[in-house]
């Protein structure tokens, strides 16, 4: 007597949810306010998410958390001035 044996195709699917922990890039700038007044925040990439933090002199705040659907390649400070338009040689410097 001989068996018979049918070959079906396995699939084996593993997820694990979990943030990127590799920093790609961090900035020190202002970004956000807090009672009509500008923050002091610390930006960090890391694959496909940026975080904005908050810096204040003992703590530490996180304002933002985003994710993107692919990796971020760059992230870029543009300076402007108050009461004053940008200028045009700050920014190639900050695109350079």
């Amino acid at each position: 007597m001989s068996k018979i044996y049918s070959n079906q195709d396995s699939y084996f699917y593993n997820a694990s949810i979990k943030p990127a922990t590799a920093l790609l890039k961090t900035l020190l700038c202002r970004f956000t306010t807090t009672n009509g007044r500008l923050d002091q925040n610390l930006i960090t990439v890391c694959s496909n998410i940026i975080n904005i933090y908050s810096l204040e002199q003992h703590s530490i705040e996180l304002k933002i958390n985003s994710s993107f659907n692919d990796k971020i390649v760059d992230c870029i400070a543009v300076p402007v001035l108050s009461n004053r338009a940008p200028r045009k040689r700050e920014i190639d410097q900050a695109l350079d």
